[in-house]
């Protein structure tokens, strides 16, 4: 993920995970890289 509270690097991104049927608290790991997510 980019910045906390983005829309577009953030909020969008997790909703779509939660609309796949994933629990951010328990399925995966959110990391945010900023910028350096493409190097990720």
């Amino acid at each position: 993920m980019r910045k906390i509270g983005s829309t577009s690097g953030h909020i969008a991104p997790i909703k779509l995970l939660m609309d796949a049927g994933l629990n951010p608290k328990t399925d995966f790991k959110t990391v945010m890289l900023d910028d350096k997510g493409v190097e990720a």
